[in-house]
């Protein structure tokens, strides 16, 4: 077999509840890293004290930084990407935990083609003892196996249009393609800005078992809880009040204007156009009394269907826009 080297990027910010968990799983890995680059954003409690604990007993080369000032969660993962010297780069949340063959599947789907360019797996959601919650997420996330079709096809481009369904913890790729993705665009998450520019270029290979016990808990930057419908209304009008759709067009502009500069195949260019374009006439709902016209268009061209929700978000657009005009106005 090609054996191919692996470092892994694990970023840590007061991390100590649950951080020795995920630095024994790494350490029991049945094909274990090259390296481990650890990069801390200056942790107040006992974080530095575990990583330096472990990296005195750990079985592979690990490389820790604390940065000199807070980073940031993204720019943070920038560093330790960067940092990487892998052919194969994995990365780790300071909270989960990997089941033991995680690096060896991935490891092993990355040598069975040389297209490969990105992986990921599902992930077991758990609470923070460990205890399943009765699904996974790609559950959550609404993956279905329509999406997971389309992704092991080439198109997974297209799912991530519509919607993101890779999280960083389940994510692994290729030490060569830190060309196409650094530095990560500051209005996105450095998960969903590599996993967006890396589905333009080349395969991207689904591992559809849970490699990763995605462990919920209070201080979750990102978690995977369901919503309720009553919290998926408020988080409609909080998304409203916070302008989330302007800042999303500007968030894929900013992609199109990168995959330009790398010269990305035409055919994705232009479905990464017309999103930018259902972007802007979404952030223009309130605009006037007649952009809800743009919307109808929008509609009837299938935009809703291939980038957002479908009618569900076009009933949220509609209903938004006539309480704005003619309940909140008066």
């Amino acid at each position: 077999m090609n054996m191919q080297t692996i470092s892994v990027a694990l970023c840590v910010y007061n991390g100590g509840l649950f951080l020795e968990g995920q630095l024994k799983s790494i350490a029991a890995q049945t094909t274990q890293p090259n390296e481990l680059i650890i990069c801390d954003d200056q942790s107040t409690d006992d974080s530095i004290i575990i990583i330096n604990n472990f990296r005195r007993i750990a079985p592979f080369p690990v490389i820790f930084f604390v940065n000199e000032t807070q980073l940031g969660s993204t720019k943070n993962f920038e560093k330790a990407i960067k940092l990487c010297s892998g052919d194969i780069i994995v990365l780790a949340d300071q909270d989960d935990v990997w089941v033991p063959d995680k690096l060896l599947i991935i490891h092993n789907t990355f040598t069975e083609t040389e297209e490969t360019v990105m992986t990921f797996s599902d992930a077991l959601v758990v609470d923070e003892e460990l205890k399943p919650l009765g699904y996974s997420l790609w559950n959550v996330m609404k993956f279905t196996k329509h999406q997971q079709t389309l992704a092991m096809n080439g198109y997974l481009y297209k799912v991530l249009l519509k919607h993101n369904v890779i999280t960083g913890a389940t994510m692994a790729f290729r030490g060569s393609c830190k060309q196409f993705i650094l530095p990560v665009d500051p209005l996105w998450v450095h998960d969903a800005w590599i996993a967006f520019i890396l589905s333009t270029i080349n395969k991207t290979a689904l591992i559809n078992i849970p490699l990763v016990m995605y462990r919920q808990h209070s201080s979750n930057q990102i978690g995977a809880k369901k919503l309720s419908f009553i919290k998926k209304i408020h988080r409609t009008q909080k998304r409203i009040v916070d302008r989330f759709y302007f800042l999303q067009h500007e968030m894929y502009n900013n992609a199109y204007l990168h995959l330009i500069q790398m010269g990305t195949d035409c055919s994705k260019m232009t479905a990464l156009r017309s999103k930018v374009k259902h972007l802007q006439i979404r952030s223009k709902v309130f605009c006037n009394k007649t952009s809800i016209f743009s919307c109808f268009g929008d509609f009837f061209r299938l935009r809703y269907h291939r980038f957002s929700s479908g009618l569900p978000s076009f009933l949220e657009d509609l209903f938004s826009w006539l309480y704005y005009w003619y309940f909140a106005k008066r």
